[in-house]
């Protein structure tokens, strides 16, 4: 299929044609240009349509929200290769999509610089568990950024029992007191 990005690429005979068409792949492309291989989903102009396409389910999920009276919000959150990529160039992946968020008025917070700066300090790598997933402390760290972003923009229900008081305070939450050490060690 001409628009089918994620095939894995094969090599067939003739060999001249695989190399060419490889060469062509948007993943080989992304790493020439020294971008994750995603980056070009993000440009409005890729056949996919993915921006557009990607818009419009936010902007289905916040009317769906509103329908339902709830607050909605869209929480954009950068990979390791977008962190990676924004400490190498100053630039996120990513900022074509924020951009057509903040044009549609679809809510939203970009967690990426906040998460940048946080997780710089002791190296991006330090919270990632191998193959880009953020391990045990990557998740806390992230918990407590969008907890705070939460709680500042007065997100967060309150009232006893719902747990916020503990977890503005810095205590244990039921649900942290509950959990195993070993989980913890498994998750990295």
């Amino acid at each position: 299929m001409p628009h089918e990005y994620f095939v894995p690429l094969r090599a067939g005979f003739p060999y001249s044609l695989s190399l060419l068409n490889a060469i062509r792949s948007h993943r080989i492309q992304a790493k020439l240009r020294g971008e994750p291989p995603y980056a070009a989903f993000y440009r409005s102009d890729h056949p996919s349509r993915s921006l557009a396409i990607t818009v419009e389910i936010m902007r289905a999920f916040v009317n769906e929200a509103k329908a339902r009276a709830e607050k909605p919000l869209v929480l954009v959150i950068p990979t390791l290769l977008d962190l990676h990529h924004f400490e190498e160039s100053g630039s996120w992946v990513y900022a074509p999509l924020v951009a057509e968020l903040a044009r549609h008025e679809i809510p939203f917070f970009d967690v990426g610089p906040t998460v940048f700066a946080a997780f710089q300090e002791q190296g991006i790598d330090t919270f990632f568990a191998p193959r880009s997933h953020l391990n045990a402390a990557g998740n806390r760290r992230f918990a407590g950024i969008v907890f705070k972003m939460l709680m500042a923009r007065g997100l967060l229900p309150r009232g006893k029992g719902t747990g916020v008081q503990e977890l503005a305070q810095g205590r244990p939450s039921a649900h942290d007191r509950a959990q195993k050490p070993e989980d913890d060690d498994r998750r990295q």
